[in-house]
């Protein structure tokens, strides 16, 4: 039965709920009303799961793609498709997600005895904490599975812990073991370690039926994209993840691997992801002789740590490492909650204020901008949304591709390879090319392409720039303008006429730059 009453989850959701209604508040207000995310990429999650819908896996109705970066998220996102949500949909999906992670991460806190015999003002920096390292504030409005994801792992670290003090399983380990990788991929590695915990512990039975329901639901996915000849990982990791693609394609595995453990230790984050992999083996090596299963879940977690260091990812918002910074400051939590230790009042609030200090240069700076980074989708990736189905209603050519393919009925070409299987193969196979490009244009009929120009040094000599889409954001993506070029398919007097009338609409920080006829 759920409790709600304690004191600290009080404050903590209360705090939580206020931080969410003013950043939503601010979001509406810097996007004239309308619900944007603070990235373009759940657009792209939601578009995989209209199709689903109607039949099809991709962003384009009779062709597949895998662009979306998760197992599972485009299936869940069905739901709030069918029952009429729409855009809301995942922001009222991840704001359920989250509020439960800081419920069962709160009740985790107090039965730990982190709060017990201290101050209010030491309660109130561990309740701020633990909202500050989840990005509780922020990475809701992402729109991404990532929320899901933090739940997750939070689920599966208390419930590992909870098998050392109750002697029994949670309800929710197993579900959550399973679900963590359907739902992100580097949830293999938690779900792996928690396997092996379960096995050691002697819940052999467990660990063989958790085991076999991740390989099930693992074969059938692999089996349902290479019936839709897709590859078995989604292109946005093959595209963005160079370690897993030298995994997958280099049987030499060339270093890409070891550059992504050069590239994350040069952080602030990866430094503290390394400090703590030391700091768990320590603990778990002391404590071996008498608390055995509480040192095999610090050797679990340093075992996933050192995985992220390796094969993951920090950036993008901060969404990548968010999982793996919120594993970490709650392992420990955990190691300072030992009934061993005799942590006083002053040395857990060194603590906390040390993991605190460490993360408040970006998940408490990304809250606050994450109105800005709404509007900064909203005066370019909507507006060219706008364009491409309320004005132009034929094929395009872009190259981010969430916001313009969502609900889109005419055909959308990703020149960048996330959501058009044509563009990734062209890629690997290091094909893509001028000719390639048009090529591809020609036989999708397409008349419209809408580029970051930086992005593409070089563009085939039929194109023909006729507009700049402008913005004064500093928060875009690929930068402040937008380049549109139209192409032999197009009918060009039609084209300029739609961009004189869509010219007029646009909000006021932003300007579209038409040439000459």
């Amino acid at each position: 039965m759920l409790n709600i009453t304690h004191p600290f989850k009080v404050f903590l959701l209360a705090t939580w709920a206020t931080g969410i209604t003013i950043i939503l508040f601010f979001c509406l207000k810097l996007t004239d009303g309308y619900l944007i995310y603070s990235l373009d990429d759940p657009y792209i999650h939601m578009a995989v799961a209209d199709n689903i819908l109607h039949g099809n896996y991709g962003i384009n109705l009779g062709e597949y793609a895998s662009p979306s970066s998760s197992i599972l998220w485009p299936w869940l996102l069905t739901i709030p498709e069918v029952i009429g949500l729409g855009m809301s949909g995942p922001l009222i999906l991840n704001l359920i997600f989250t509020a439960t992670t800081l419920y069962i991460a709160s009740d985790f806190i107090i039965k730990e005895g982190l709060i017990r015999k201290t101050s209010i003002i030491t309660q109130a920096v561990i309740g701020l904490s633990l909202i500050a390292f989840t990005s509780s504030l922020a990475l809701p409005f992402t729109g991404m599975e990532h929320s899901l994801h933090v739940l997750l792992t939070v689920a599966v670290f208390i419930g590992l812990v909870n098998t050392t003090s109750d002697g029994r399983n949670s309800w929710y380990l197993i579900p959550a073991i399973v679900l963590l990788p359907l739902i992100r991929f580097e949830g293999y590695a938690l779900s792996g370690t928690a396997i092996l915990y379960l096995f050691f512990i002697k819940q052999r039975k467990e660990a063989i039926i958790t085991g076999a329901l991740i390989l099930t639901a693992t074969i059938a996915y692999v089996v349902y994209m290479v019936t839709k000849d897709l590859p078995i990982l989604p292109s946005s990791v093959l595209m963005k993840s160079q370690a897993v693609t030298s995994l997958m394609v280099d049987t030499k595995i060339n270093h890409a691997i070891i550059d992504q453990f050069k590239e994350n230790i040069a952080t602030i984050k990866g430094n503290f992801f390394l400090a703590t992999t030391g700091l768990l083996f320590i603990h778990a090596l002391l404590m071996w002789k008498d608390y055995r299963n509480r040192s095999l879940i610090c050797i679990a977690v340093a075992m996933t740590i050192t995985a992220h260091l390796f094969l993951g990812r920090e950036g993008w918002f901060a969404r990548y490492e968010v999982y793996c910074i919120t594993l970490s400051c709650l392992s420990i939590l955990f190691i300072i909650s030992d009934k061993r230790s005799d942590n006083s009042e002053m040395s857990k609030l060194a603590v906390i204020m040390l993991m605190l200090s460490l993360i408040i240069s970006s998940y408490i700076k990304i809250a606050f901008v994450t109105p800005y980074a709404s509007r900064a989708i909203y005066e370019q990736q909507y507006q060219m949304r706008r364009f491409a189905q309320d004005f132009y209603h034929q094929p395009i050519g872009v190259n981010d591709l969430g916001l313009v393919s969502y609900k889109n009925p005419n055909y959308v070409l990703d020149l960048w390879g996330l959501g058009s299987e044509e563009v990734r193969r062209l890629k690997l196979e290091h094909e893509y090319n001028i000719d390639a490009m048009e090529h591809l244009l020609t036989n999708h009929h397409v008349g419209l392409i809408m580029i970051y120009d930086r992005w593409f040094p070089q563009v085939p000599k039929s194109w023909k720039p006729i507009a700049n889409l402008i913005n004064q954001d500093r928060y875009t993506t690929g930068g402040n303008t937008v380049t549109l070029y139209v192409t032999p398919e197009a009918d060009q007097a039609k084209l300029f006429e739609d961009l004189e009338k869509f010219k007029n609409t646009l909000p006021k920080r932003v300007a579209l730059e038409i040439f000459n006829n």
